[in-house]
């Protein structure tokens, strides 16, 4: 889990995407909530249920492509996702919005919201959830609103202010404030009073209490890359690779971690938990080589 700084820096540590789960044969949350609390370590974990929200109708079909073949690879796990639409009715769409009182009790749920954004780049997303103490928002995406989308920036101490005043502004869209009372009136404004910043010239931008950039490193191929580096592919004797996670470490990089020790120690084939998709090999390689460069990927939804 180390990364640019210190641990988990630049992500809000949410475990909840559907290809993740299919492509892995083990459930990385579970090795890291054990871990946690084997090992007394004080942090704010806490397991919610993800609600994702597809506001375009390609990428709502690939989701339910990745559903299927979740449902055909391990029918019980596919037991815990399920398809809303238009006709649900037990949860319906409804029931799933971000409630209305806000900050009156801690968000029962982490959501994304995915192809929403139909003028800079519809393959993207934004994602909220909610500290379990202090109770801050965390919203974070936007990377569309950063030069070049963000890719080819190296420095996380750098903040996109494009990027930034974009996720300002748009949490009050992707929040339900609009009260049903007359006492919720009175509450919701005396709250957004205190949250607007009083120096933005839009009347809907809301003032962070921190802002930070994350650096993502991203593979051709979408997936990790895990394993023994060949001297015919520029590695030799004692070089390890475990990288490339493409913007998903949280979900992906303990159970990879775990792998490539194991394959340190001089376990092989089966032995190992990990998906042939994220081992490392020459004809991978070949793949990758031959496919889009990540900028031109990116622009083409692959990596959503």
């Amino acid at each position: 889990m180390l990364e640019a700084r210190e641990a988990c820096w630049g992500a809000t540590g949410r475990m909840d995407r559907m290809e993740d789960i299919v492509n892995l044969p083990f459930i990385p949350a579970r090795l890291i909530s054990d871990f946690v609390a084997n090992n007394e370590i004080p942090c704010e974990w806490k397991t919610l249920e993800g609600c994702h929200a597809y506001y375009d109708a390609d990428m709502f079909a690939q989701a339910l492509g990745l559903y299927q073949i979740l449902q055909d690879a391990d029918p019980e796990l596919s037991g815990t996702v399920k398809v809303i639409t238009q006709d649900s009715i037990s949860p319906s769409l409804s029931d799933l919005r971000v409630p209305r009182a806000v900050g009156a009790a801690p968000l029962a749920m982490s959501y994304v919201f995915a192809g929403h954004d139909k003028v800079k780049n519809v393959y993207q997303d934004d994602y909220l959830i909610q500290r379990p103490s202090g109770g801050e928002l965390m919203f974070g995406g936007g990377r569309q609103y950063a030069t070049d989308g963000g890719v080819g920036c190296s420095d996380d101490s750098w903040t996109s202010r494009s990027a930034a005043k974009y996720l300002r502004n748009e949490l009050n869209h992707a929040l339900d404030l609009s009260p049903s009372s007359s006492e919720e009136v009175k509450t919701l404004r005396e709250e957004l009073s205190r949250a607007l910043d009083p120096s933005s010239s839009s009347s809907k931008e809301l003032k962070a209490s921190f802002e930070w950039t994350g650096i993502m490193g991203f593979s051709r191929d979408g997936r990790p890359w895990v394993g023994a580096v060949p001297e015919e592919l520029g590695g030799g004797k004692g070089l390890w690779i475990c990288a490339g996670f493409t913007g998903h470490g949280m979900p992906n990089a303990t159970g990879c971690a775990k792998a490539v020790v194991e394959l340190m120690l001089g376990k092989e084939g089966e032995e190992v938990d990990l998906p042939s998709v994220h081992r490392v090999g020459r004809e991978r390689v070949e793949r990758a080589r031959v496919g889009d460069e990540v900028r031109e990927a990116d622009l083409k939804g692959f990596f959503v």
